[in-house]
């Protein structure tokens, strides 16, 4: 059982949303025990961090969904967490973190802490982004079913006071952004990278979703930004590359960054897949962490030009015990002192919670 990510503390926490209303405040409690004890996952890749499970911090009974149709749900995804207090005079706790449903009519969520182990307290029981503002601003002619994977990034060299980015999709054949001067309250910005049209920057895609981007230079391309995105080919879900120099115009390349092989198939969708890919940089190498269909976390080593794919196994190994029950993803990492921290995604599609597992590094 593995994880390592030394995740640049990208903390990516950005909020897209036109923080509608507050209220409804309602603070995390600590998951009462489950039937799983601490476990610590057993690296089977040495050098990485091995990490621990630690609690749920967020699901449908610590944060219930309101009881109407357009702010339901079932499962919470994606986490998304920043340390605000880097970023604003005022915070309403010293991190954020972004999450959302998965399922129409999905939405982003704000929650906010003093640690990254919680308690975390909701900011409000209805989006900060919904897909009616998102469908509004963009002039659609039709209702987006859903918006969903929130990715949150400061962008310091942004000209206006808006610089916390937050990328997110909706639907699935879109990864839009929008931008925040206070984390809370988001101006729509515009789409990203896209299936079809003006903004379509890879071939034969009928899905690009799950976007992560960090400030990482890869030095073939000069680029400030690189953005890791999952892409639907013909079923097969992998990893894909895109690389700007202000985080906004995006350019990708056509072959994917990483092929899934059958090791890393199963699950809900059969075969071989890859996505919630996010970039690991550790011990002056360069890898993506991914979840598998296989219901683990894998890894492979891309190099500092992102042209490697050197496929490494497991990086965590999910438990089949609750709240894992045989199934991890979307992780994000954020490091403070001699301990990193994993947020991510546990339990099957439909279930889906986030939890904490926490490792000591050195």
């Amino acid at each position: 059982m593995n994880l390592k990510k030394m995740l640049l503390s990208c903390s990516l926490f950005a909020l897209i949303g036109m923080g509608l209303l507050a209220g409804c405040n309602k603070a995390a409690e600590v998951e009462a025990p489950s039937t799983q004890t601490s476990e610590v996952q057993k690296n089977e890749l040495p050098g990485f961090p091995d990490f621990t499970y630690q609690k749920v911090i967020a699901d449908t009974t610590i944060f219930p969904p309101r009881n109407d149709p357009e702010h339901t749900y079932k499962e919470l995804i994606f986490p998304s967490v920043i340390k605000a207090s880097d970023y604003f005079a005022n915070p309403l706790g010293t991190y954020y973190m972004y999450y959302a449903p998965h399922d129409a009519p999905a939405g982003i969520y704000l929650a906010y802490s003093n640690s990254p182990t919680g308690p975390w307290t909701r900011y409000s029981d209805i989006p900060i982004i919904t897909r009616r503002w998102v469908t509004q601003v963009t002039g659609s002619s039709s209702l987006i079913s859903h918006i969903s994977s929130p990715h949150a990034i400061w962008v310091p060299e942004e000209t206006t006071d808006k610089k916390l980015y937050l990328y997110f999709h909706g639907e699935n054949t879109d990864t839009r952004l929008a931008k925040s001067h206070d984390g809370i309250h988001f101006t729509y910005d515009k789409t990203v990278v896209s299936t079809a049209g003006t903004y379509k920057k890879i071939d034969g895609l009928s899905e690009v979703s799950y976007a992560r981007v960090y400030r990482y230079t890869m030095p073939s391309k000069g680029n400030k930004y690189t953005m890791v995105i999952m892409g639907n080919n013909g079923g097969t879900r992998k990893i894909y590359l895109c690389w700007s120099g202000e985080a906004r115009n995006w350019r990708c390349q056509n072959n994917a960054l990483i092929t899934p092989n059958s090791s890393e198939s199963g699950g809900q969708f059969g075969g071989p897949q890859a996505a919630g890919p996010v970039y690991f940089p550790w011990k002056g190498k360069h890898y993506v962490v991914f979840n598998a269909g296989s219901g683990n976390l894998h890894i492979a080593e891309v190099g500092a030009d992102f042209n490697l794919e050197n496929h490494l196994g497991v990086f965590y190994d999910s438990l089949t015990t609750a709240p894992e029950n045989g199934r991890v993803g979307a992780s994000t990492f954020l490091t403070i002192g001699s301990t990193m921290y994993m947020f991510y995604e546990v339990g099957q599609r439909g279930a889906t919670k986030i939890a904490l597992a926490t490792a000591p590094i050195q």
